[in-house]
């Protein structure tokens, strides 16, 4: 159900959200589509080479794995979920969310000649990590740093409130677009605690651990 303040205009829109995911999929997920679309069209036309097989052919714009405009969606809409069950949102904030996670450009998009967009997405086993180094796409797309992101952002405000609630919520994205959510127990947080430290130091999410569970993304929420 779709509770309008005002009528809609673009991405302007004033009013709150409240109802199921699909519904919010229904209903906006197109507009979040033609505005992503918008984005790499930009980018597209100031390229030159396959990301990939570094040919000069015209390109395409591939979703990362992991990080596919469901996913996105996904990740964003599951911390607007209220006690009852109900998605309840301010529309115009969340939408603009949603986008702004698409950026930059290199954190969501390969560009890709039409042929190995093709090879990328055919790819059955495109779960696992070392599948994109089969395909030659660089590998500081998949490995380095896990990314983490905090909610709220400032590590101390996070840590300040994580020690005051004594437990966080951690939404997982692997590499095939799931997502899961767990809640972690924060005892070994203090005020001196670097938050990502702690985080990056949990056997799962160490370095080679992560790449081989296929996990892309974390965001943590208090």
């Amino acid at each position: 159900m779709l509770r309008r303040e005002r009528a809609f205009s673009g991405f302007q829109e004033m009013g709150r959200f409240l109802g199921t995911i699909a519904e919010f999929k229904r209903n906006i997920g197109p507009r979040i589509r033609n505005e992503v679309q918008r984005i790499t069209k930009t980018e597209r036309k100031r390229r030159i080479k396959c990301d990939n097989c570094s040919e000069d052919r015209p390109l395409e714009a591939a979703h990362i794995r992991g990080r596919s405009r469901q996913a996105i969606i996904d990740l964003h809409l599951a911390s607007a979920i209220n006690q009852a069950g109900i998605l309840d949102c301010d529309l115009d904030e969340m939408v603009q969310k949603i986008i702004a996670d698409h950026q930059p450009i290199e954190k969501s998009f390969l560009f890709l000649c039409s042929q190995c967009h093709g090879d990328y997405d055919r790819d059955e086993k495109r779960s696992s990590p070392k599948i994109a180094r089969a395909y030659k796409l660089s590998p500081s797309k998949f490995e380095g740093v896990l990314p983490i992101s905090l909610v709220p952002a400032d590590n101390d405000e996070f840590r300040r409130l994580a020690i005051s609630k004594g437990v966080a919520t951690i939404y997982v994205t692997y590499a095939d677009g799931s997502m899961k959510k767990r809640l972690w127990q924060v005892s070994r947080l203090n005020a001196g605690s670097n938050v990502l430290g702690n985080l990056r130091s949990r056997p799962e999410f160490r370095q080679g651990n992560w790449q081989d569970a296929g996990i892309v993304e974390l965001r943590v929420e208090v």
